[in-house]
């Protein structure tokens, strides 16, 4: 008889902790963070930055500068990685595309294209700068956490920087 009772108990309590686990997953399905304008536009940045870069390697194909271009689109890359992991743990959606901003990015890269490899190159020098500038902006976000912007101030300042050090290279030999 005991055995049964074991039995009876311990189904109660596998009922009654499916039934906490079904309430503790429908709370955390339905807890919806406000979307963080700052994270977007950081991510939208970074994506039509790999964008931009994908396309101007057609450009730099054969030329000494391909190792250049192809570092600095990894690094967006990996930035892409690194926000799109950053919004996971917000409990937000990442962005996935760059919005009207890639429009006119992918616009002005086309365009620079049919002109040469000087102008794809300064107009991608010119989205580093912007790139730099958004991100010391968001150093004043209250959207981004200390950890973020420990991230923005140590690792992302110092890359776009140097990617414009590079691109400056890069026109010095042509």
């Amino acid at each position: 008889m005991s055995g049964g009772v074991v039995f009876v108990g311990s189904l109660k309590r596998s009922l009654v902790m499916e039934k906490l686990n079904h309430r503790a997953e429908t709370i955390r399905l339905t807890t919806v963070k406000i979307p963080s304008e700052d994270l977007d536009e950081i991510l939208r940045g970074e994506i039509s930055a790999k964008e931009a870069y994908t396309q101007a390697l057609e450009k730099f194909e054969g030329t000494p500068s391909n190792f250049a271009i192809e570092q600095i689109r990894s690094e967006h890359e990996q930035a892409i990685d690194f926000w799109k992991r950053e919004a996971r743990d917000m409990n937000l959606i990442p962005e996935t595309n760059s919005g009207i901003w890639g429009t006119i990015v992918q616009s002005f890269m086309a365009t620079s294209k049919a002109i040469g490899v000087e102008a794809t190159t300064r107009a991608l020098r010119k989205g580093e700068e912007h790139g730099l500038n958004n991100y010391q902006r968001m150093l004043e976000s209250t959207e981004l956490t200390r950890f973020q912007k420990n991230e923005i101030e140590n690792v992302f300042i110092p890359r776009q920087k140097r990617h414009i050090k590079n691109l400056d290279n890069v026109l010095a030999l042509m």
